[in-house]
């Protein structure tokens, strides 16, 4: 005889909250299934004329921008003309300038040390002392 747990699961309408290895399988199955592929729509006209501007603007930017490099290399040149122009007449200045002239060895200042007795510079020390300054 069957189970009547079993007779309830075999009838129409049942809902079964206890999921089987079999129905495990089927549900994973079913997730992992290949993805659809949607075959690409044709572009239409106003796409195509969106898609020629973006590349005409785009063309038009990089002529731009070769002729303004075209620009700066000759500026760049006939600045590199006038700075060796100007170089070399640096140079015939720099060579018609006398030579410089010699110049003369420093002499080093001696201290003098006046030979004064120990009671005189006391004496002028205590009583005099601007007669003991270096520089009158």
């Amino acid at each position: 005889m069957l189970h009547p747990e079993t007779i309830a699961r075999n009838k129409p309408g049942h809902v079964n909250n206890h999921a089987s290895s079999t129905d495990i399988l089927s549900t994973e199955s079913k997730t992992f299934a290949a993805p659809v592929i949607v075959p690409k729509q044709p572009e239409t006209e106003q796409g195509n004329a969106e898609l020629t501007a973006r590349l005409n603007d785009l063309e038009k930017a990089v002529l731009l921008l070769v002729e303004s490099n075209q620009r700066l290399s000759a500026e760049n040149k006939s600045m590199a003309a006038i700075i060796s122009r100007q170089n070399t007449k640096l140079d015939t200045i720099a060579a018609r300038l006398p030579a410089p002239p010699e110049v003369a060895p420093i002499q080093k200042i001696h201290k003098t040390v006046a030979k004064v007795p120990l009671f005189k510079r006391i004496w002028l020390e205590l009583f005099n002392p601007e007669s003991l300054r270096a520089t009158p």
